[in-house]
């Protein structure tokens, strides 16, 4: 079964069936960089880089216009909500030498890696860009979708309450 197919039908079964019952929570599959671009993080040993944080991921590409006009819907999120406990991640599997001559000419305050071999792209299933997804600070995905659709409101209320009102994508 191809890994996007797995990952819609396990979030299509953990959604609930009768109004008010408990949703189950999706695991987040493990981020793999092969190279931080910006803002590095350095994991203790056994932990990921953004353990007991919550974690904006988004997925992107230097050559993909979306992408492109989402920088400064981004910027404006890192630079209200960027802390100790909110990690911002731009991930692309893009090599070295493009993103690096991208980032000179474009400003973007998220961290920035590459991903390891596309790894992390096919483990969250992405076969398009950009894409986005809010990891709560267990590893819980709690919410994938156009980072367009993320708005400030949402996550001001996700990060007092724990809950998100976005629709998925």
């Amino acid at each position: 079964m191809k890994t996007s197919l797995a990952i819609f039908l396990l979030f299509i079964f953990s959604l609930p069936l009768f109004p008010g019952e408990k949703e189950e929570t999706v695991k987040a599959p493990n981020i793999e960089i092969a190279q931080w671009m910006q803002g590095e993080i350095k994991a203790e040993k056994g932990k990921t880089f953004y353990e007991g944080k919550t974690l904006v991921l988004e997925f992107w590409a230097t050559w993909c216009g979306p992408c492109r006009r989402i920088i400064p819907h981004m910027n404006e999120l890192v630079e209200k909500f960027a802390c100790d406990s909110v990690v911002f991640l731009s991930l692309t599997s893009e090599k070295k030498d493009v993103v690096k001559k991208f980032m000179e000419k474009h400003l973007m305050k998220a961290r920035v890696a590459l991903d390891n071999n596309g790894s992390t792209f096919e483990a969250y299933g992405i076969s398009g860009i950009p894409q986005m997804f809010l990891i709560d600070k267990k590893g819980n995905i709690q919410w994938g979708g156009h980072p367009a659709m993320f708005s400030e409101e949402a996550l001001k209320k996700f990060l007092s309450t724990g809950n998100i009102d976005l629709p998925e994508e």
